[in-house]
């Protein structure tokens, strides 16, 4: 399981001196001017568990993702990496190696020929590292998480198939591209995340394993992002897919995007621009089942709709009223005689 450092952890990488008691630590506030001139940490506000924080003056909270942001750590330096102490350092040399080779190979290949008829520039494969393994006769696409090279996958031109290096991990592409917590976009496959990457889509990373193999071990990755747009493919297979990874992510902070093609790859290749997918993500809806919520400042610019009465001073149109007291009283006589004021007008 992927795992984020602690807050001491991050506080101590970076500078930041703390107090410790017991599991709590304590620092001054980083959010507002609540410790300003303050020297002793014992008079500051800002109390820390493992994974959450709370300022006793400003009442700031949240947790290392949100600290992480404010004192400007990359979102990659937040997670432990489990993965680089599974890998044999001689394995991963190995395939830097492949790599490197893959992508002089490429260069006199079928393989490039058939990346530029799939729409990518010179400069993208260049970014990615592609390549053409011999071997499997196909494109290889390097894999790498906090800056480690943990797999590579190939795409095999003809027929289509896929293979991983053997006794490697699925990761989630791209994820180290990641800037800021706020929003990612999920799309299905390698291909169509660097062609997003490509057509200017910020943040935006790709399973690696099919649309209905969610890894359990990359949902821990994710929560630190407040809105997930699912972009996966628009297929039976890929719609069905995208339902069940808003589900374990969670459907109050994912958004629904349906392409009109196949994948993000398709969507760009076949003629569409990036304003035709700017206006998809505008238009992208919750699933079914999400709760909306609303900040109280949204409430307060909100604009009320006066409802007219059904029954003058109790009932309005359009509102869910409960009629309560206690037994005997009449409460079943007088909803019957409401009903026939409203019915009869």
């Amino acid at each position: 399981m992927s795992e984020t450092i602690s807050i001491q952890e991050l506080f101590t990488k970076n500078g930041i001196k703390f107090r410790q008691s017991g599991d709590e630590i304590q620092t001054f506030c980083l959010f507002g001017n609540c410790d300003a001139g303050k020297k002793d940490l014992a008079d500051s506000h800002l109390y820390c568990s493992k994974e959450v924080f709370y300022c006793h003056k400003c009442n700031a909270k949240g947790n290392v993702f949100d600290l992480a942001k404010q004192i400007g750590v990359p979102l990659k330096e937040v997670y432990k990496n489990p993965m680089q102490e599974k890998l044999n350092p001689n394995i991963i040399s190995e395939m830097e190696k492949e790599i490197e080779r893959d992508q002089k190979v490429l260069q006199t290949s079928t393989g490039l020929i058939w990346l530029k008829n799939r729409g990518f520039t010179e400069e993208t494969i260049k970014l990615f590292k592609l390549g053409y393994s011999e071997y499997y006769k196909g494109i290889s696409i390097p894999q790498y998480q906090n800056g480690v090279l943990v797999s590579i996958k190939y795409r095999i031109i003809e027929p289509k198939d896929f293979r991983r290096k053997a006794n490697t991990p699925s990761v989630l592409f791209n994820l180290d591209a990641v800037e800021g917590k706020e929003e990612i976009t999920i799309v299905e496959g390698e291909f169509d995340c660097i062609a997003g990457v490509q057509e200017g889509v910020k943040n935006i990373i790709a399973i690696t394993v099919g649309a209905q193999t969610w890894k359990e071990e990359w949902t821990p990755l994710l929560k630190g992002f407040k809105k997930i747009y699912l972009c996966l493919d628009s297929d039976e297979k890929g719609r069905a897919g995208t339902q069940k990874v808003a589900e374990i992510l969670g459907l109050d902070r994912c958004l629904d995007i349906i392409l009109p093609e196949k994948d993000m790859n398709d969507f760009f290749l076949k003629g569409h621009d990036k304003e035709e997918m700017d206006k998809l993500f505008v238009e992208a809806k919750h699933f079914p089942g999400a709760k909306t919520i609303v900040s109280s400042n949204d409430i307060l610019k909100m604009t009320l709709k006066e409802n007219p009465f059904i029954v003058q001073g109790m009932l309005v149109e359009g509102s869910v009223n409960a009629l309560t007291s206690d037994s005997g009283k009449g409460k079943s006589l007088l909803m019957l005689k409401m009903v026939e004021a409203i019915v009869s007008g």
